[in-house]
């Protein structure tokens, strides 16, 4: 996935990219270690939330990365680094920089099939202390929030949400390091032919703590983790509805993915059976 089309993290506003992070954007590789079937059912469900949240923790790095190259920013420049908004529809955004030293930056795009808002405060601090430009800074505090949801849900939908606190460190050296947390969610409704409707929920909790090395030109921009590990937590809940009969399933996961040069060693557990595979989720920047 091309960061810079998705922009500051997992939302972009053209259905081109929304669609490519519904599918995701890295690729699988044969499991290295893994005792559990790479076909069981409930495995099969949850693994390619996993690896939408993967690439989405990726795309959140280098959106958040990015930043240190686009703000301050003037309002009309907003749909250049966010991406054109939605063609045909209402788009709205708005800039400042507030009193407390943050820049705060939200869009709004809307027509008459999806609804996409975003909400991203941005500090610069050096020695601690906020700053408005971003050259000198040894910090890089980085606040994103952004949901989708689509106008239609009497069929077949799904909404997205995601709420991203990340804290870039060493700005000022040749390795970024990255910590914090982010909150994940995903509920996909489905409507078979016998009218009975699933909703299937996953809610991903993660704390992450990488290293990112900065690209030959001194360029920051690139979230492509060189080395370290996220961990997360996933809520499923799945809920079937046949006419008045309900029938709900819970299962608890949690995980990892450690990085490596791009690449993600997955491991995923229901606290029973374990998974593992590798993901290649980026390149890392020359």
């Amino acid at each position: 996935m091309n960061a810079r089309l998705l922009k500051r993290g997992l939302v972009a506003l053209s259905l081109s990219a929304l669609m490519a992070l519904a599918v995701g954007c890295g690729s699988d590789n044969n499991p290295a270690d893994s005792g559990g079937s790479m076909t069981d059912p409930a495995f099969v469900e949850v693994q390619p939330e996993v690896n939408t949240f993967i690439d989405s923790v990726f795309v959140a790095f280098s959106a958040g990365l990015s930043s240190h190259n686009e703000v301050p920013i003037t309002d009309g420049q907003i749909r250049k680094f966010y991406g054109p908004g939605i063609p045909g529809g209402t788009n709205q955004s708005t800039y400042e920089y507030t009193a407390e030293g943050w820049h705060h930056i939200t869009l709004a795009a809307n027509d008459n099939v999806t609804i996409v808002g975003i909400n991203d405060s941005i500090q610069f601090r050096n020695n601690q202390t906020a700053q408005q430009a971003p050259a000198g800074a040894d910090v890089l505090d980085y606040r994103h929030h952004w949901a989708i949801t689509p106008v239609d849900q009497t069929s077949d939908f799904a909404t997205m949400t995601g709420d991203v606190g990340y804290v870039f460190s060493g700005l000022n050296s040749t390795s970024a390091i990255i910590s914090g947390s982010y909150g994940f969610s995903v509920n996909k409704h489905t409507v078979d032919t016998s009218a009975i409707v699933t909703d299937n929920n996953f809610a991903f909790s993660s704390t992450a703590n990488v290293s990112i090395a900065q690209p030959a030109a001194g360029i920051w921009g690139s979230g492509c983790p060189s080395d370290g590990n996220v961990t997360f937590s996933v809520a499923q809940t799945r809920i079937v509805t046949n006419g008045s009969a309900m029938d709900t399933t819970s299962v608890a996961w949690t995980g990892s993915a450690t990085f490596l040069s791009g690449v993600a060693t997955v491991r995923v557990t229901d606290g029973t059976t374990s998974w593992t595979y590798s993901r290649s989720v980026c390149s890392p920047a020359l």
